[in-house]
């Protein structure tokens, strides 16, 4: 099969865009993961150095009951009833030290 001079000239091009585009690429991804790439490492180790007194899974500043279990979507609480007793347990950070 032969090709005409045109055809093999956007073959060409075509190829050369692509190989452009992959440089920049691998250039653009080793850029980005140099410049960011520690910085999310840190704030990993941060995160994790938080502590989580009962495991369940809302880190002790941010639980509302950090020494009670609970749920991430109840602020780290189990389900409370309304009675006096739950509010103290919920106020409770004694676990903490």
């Amino acid at each position: 099969m032969v090709k005409s001079k045109r055809g093999m000239e956007t073959t060409m091009s075509v190829l050369i865009v692509a190989i452009i585009l992959l440089v920049f690429m691998m250039i653009y991804l080793g850029v980005f993961k140099g410049l960011f790439g520690k910085e999310v490492k840190v704030v990993d180790r941060q995160i994790s150095r938080t502590g989580d007194y009962e495991k369940d899974g809302v880190a002790d500043f941010a639980d509302e009951c950090p020494c009670i279990a609970g749920t991430i979507s109840n602020s780290g609480c189990p389900t409370f009833t309304d009675d006096a007793s739950d509010m103290a347990a919920r106020e409770k950070r004694d676990c903490l030290g």
